[in-house]
């Protein structure tokens, strides 16, 4: 089974839900009918790089100098918390994946560095003028290594793009989601007469999570079982990127926009491919943030064969 880039949610769905088939239906598109309060006695300062954070979309992919290179290069955001998030592209199977790094920003010069990716983007100084605060027309060039290739672009011949800067509204509140997050734990509530319930139940991580669903006899498939993976941190930026970071070093990521104007509830739209029967695309996500921590939580109902209801909490710590 496919795992979606929201993975904290449906691996926790998943295990519950012993493999039940059927129709799902997601109440409010998976958000609560009463989303948490958004903030708290909120501490959080800003990221380093909160005023600089960016995403460059080039509109011509870029190919690495090896022929037996796979991927192409389609886009880069640096966010607010000095990571790199490298979206590649493989034309053959149309399909994305995602490299993290550590990022730094000095003028027009933005270093990636890491073992999977390393080297530099530059904006070039005779780029035009940023037309709007969103987005503006842009000239790069660029040296970096990718997955062990090279990918070379030189200010003669500059690769053109579109920068986007902060695209999403919420004032302060934005402030304190676009950063990057560590993963502190999950907990779990988990009702419904078919099932055993599991009220309010902690998990410090998702294989925990695969562990109590082994003993609750779920009788999930070697390949479910296999692909539980756990996250290091969560990524979220200005510009609409939610990344996810797991301990492996593998990434998945997709787009997030607010769902009300309270910027108490955002909206995940998944990557083709990476949906599922738990959590459809435009699936609502509450949270909210008490000191240097945040709340992200999902609730959804599940009919079929087994009919209950879930709670996930994932508990977050600013980095």
């Amino acid at each position: 089974m496919k795992k979606n880039f929201l993975y904290f949610a449906f691996a926790a769905l998943a295990a519950m839900c012993m493999t039940a088939c059927g129709d799902d239906s997601n109440d409010d598109n998976g958000g609560s009918n009463n989303p948490q309060q958004p903030q708290n006695n909120v501490t959080l300062t800003a990221p380093k790089y909160a005023d600089q954070a960016v995403r460059f979309e080039l509109k011509e992919p870029i190919e690495a100098t090896s022929d037996d290179a796979t991927l192409q290069l389609k886009a880069v955001n640096f966010t607010e918390g000095g990571k790199a998030i490298l979206e590649m592209y493989n034309p053959v199977t149309q399909k994305r994946s995602y490299v993290a790094e550590t990022a730094t920003i000095s003028g027009n010069d933005y270093h990636i560095s890491g073992s999977k990716a390393s080297g530099t983007i530059t904006k070039l100084q005779n780029a035009k003028a940023r037309a709007t605060r969103a987005t503006s027309n842009v000239q790069l060039s660029l040296s970096l290594t990718i997955m062990g290739y090279t990918y070379s672009i030189d200010a003669d011949s500059p690769a053109d793009a579109v920068e986007k800067a902060k695209s999403m509204g919420g004032g302060a509140i934005l402030g304190y989601i676009a950063r990057t997050w560590n993963v502190l734990g999950y907990i779990l509530d988990l009702k419904g007469s078919d099932i055993k319930a599991v009220a309010s139940k902690e998990f410090k991580t998702l294989t925990a999570v695969r562990d109590q669903a082994i003993e609750s006899g779920c009788g999930l498939t070697d390949e479910e079982l296999a692909d539980f993976k756990d996250i290091s941190s969560v990524v979220i930026d200005a510009t609409g990127l939610i990344a996810i970071n797991y301990t492996d070093g593998s990434v998945d990521a997709g787009n997030w926009d607010w769902a009300n104007t309270q910027y108490n509830r955002f909206t995940l739209r998944l990557e083709e491919g990476m949906g599922n029967k738990f959590i459809a695309n435009n699936t609502n996500i509450d949270v909210a943030f008490n000191g240097n921590r945040c709340n992200l939580k999902l609730s959804t109902s599940i009919t079929g064969d087994k009919n209950y209801d879930v709670v996930l909490l994932m508990q977050l710590q600013a980095e």
